[in-house]
């Protein structure tokens, strides 16, 4: 390194398994990458790096001080973090691809049950539960429900749209209970994005990458003042959003669509109980991956709990 050197690069392994774990929940319709951020303990030093890309940081760069810049971005850690996030990208993604055409119900049943005992976990962590918490948990509900319910839009594959998918999914990547990956649904880039990976389509690749930096420095410190002035406000918040993207996980539900010029456009989503599910609701599959989603929150919180 240059000089003002102050650290040496320290790979973080417990970082990057966590943020394993959060590229395959971003990979997944439904799931927010946040949530395992939060869920980790590693989602308010996350906010704090990606605010850190400020005027202090551009001085430090201009002034060839990259040791500095390095611990003012807290660099070990957000490469530990995205290379963990990029090995889910890149190795996961055609896994999650086969588990959702080949097993949805109990898919969508373990991480239900996963965010079900995430929202009440997170909650548990608010020092005051009033009548302002309890607003915010209404709020984060409502809203979470009410975008879990938008329809698929067209989309384009211009890369001006591209960016801007890539800008708005990372905004819902570090908010936990909105998925990045259904924000990229329903602005119809969900397909476009995963076909760019698989085919290693570079030009969109690095365009959405573009988008996603931008979106992730501009809203991350909007979201480390929120924590620093309304704590509890904002985890009642969250705990709601959770709470609220329970819509987008329910594992029996059916998609009606409308055919137009040879393409298949949704245009209602139903959710029906298991008995008016058009296949094999595999009930008692549904039933077992939920409740290890809830168990597996439970061992997670004793284990942070132990270790502090």
């Amino acid at each position: 390194m240059r000089k003002g050197t102050k650290s040496k690069i320290k790979f973080e392994w417990p970082v990057y398994w966590r943020g394993l774990l959060m590229g395959t929940a971003d990979l997944i319709p439904g799931v927010s990458g946040g949530t395992m951020a939060l869920i980790t303990g590693i989602y308010e030093r996350l906010l704090r790096a990606l605010s850190a890309f400020n005027r202090k940081a551009l001085r430090l760069l201009s002034r060839r001080e990259i040791g500095r810049l390095w611990d003012h971005v807290d660099g070990n850690f957000l490469l530990s973090l995205f290379a963990g996030i990029l090995t889910a990208v890149f190795l996961l993604s055609k896994l999650i691809h086969y588990l959702l055409s080949t097993y949805p119900v109990a898919v969508w049943s373990f991480f239900a049950g996963l965010i079900l005992a995430s929202a009440f976990m997170i909650l548990g962590q608010t020092e005051r539960k009033n009548t302002g918490t309890w607003a915010a948990l209404a709020a984060g509900v409502m809203l979470a429900w009410w975008i879990t319910g938008r329809l698929p839009a067209g989309g384009s594959s211009s890369w001006v749209y591209i960016f801007i998918s890539g800008a708005a999914a990372s905004m819902a990547m570090i908010l936990p209970g909105i998925s990045g990956s259904y924000i990229l649904v329903i602005l119809g880039s969900y397909l476009l994005i995963l076909e760019a990976v698989h085919r290693l389509q570079w030009g969109r690749l690095l365009v959405f990458t573009a988008g996603v930096a931008v979106g992730l420095v501009m809203f991350s410190g909007f979201l480390k003042w929120l924590f620093e002035k309304y704590r509890d406000y904002t985890l009642a918040l969250m705990s709601g959003f959770l709470l609220g993207s329970l819509r987008q996980l329910w594992p029996w539900k059916i998609t009606e669509y409308l055919t137009t010029n040879g393409k298949q456009i949704p245009v209602r989503i139903r959710y029906v109980w298991p008995d008016a599910y058009p296949g094999d609701p595999h009930t008692g599959w549904a039933i077992a991956m939920f409740l290890t989603g809830i168990l597996v929150i439970i061992l997670f919180e004793k284990m942070r709990r132990r270790h502090g």
